[in-house]
């Protein structure tokens, strides 16, 4: 099975680091925003097969994007 890109939404540093070092250990493309905004940025620019988010999330959460 090819790497997934797996962009992970968190503003906790320690969900974030521990997402990516276990994801990248298995052998994903792991890419990380702490904030909503950031992590649209991202979105608008790299195509992902998998998002993880935080339904908690300041400013933006996992369910409404702020659209």
């Amino acid at each position: 099975m090819p790497p997934k890109k797996i962009l992970v939404i968190d503003g906790k540093e320690l969900i974030v680091d521990t997402s990516r070092k276990v994801l990248g250990n298995i052998g994903h493309e792991v890419f990380c925003a702490h904030s909503g905004e950031h992590a649209i940025e991202m979105a608008m620019v790299s195509k992902f097969d998998l998002v993880i988010v935080d339904a908690m999330l300041p400013g933006t959460n996992g369910v409404n994007t702020g659209t």
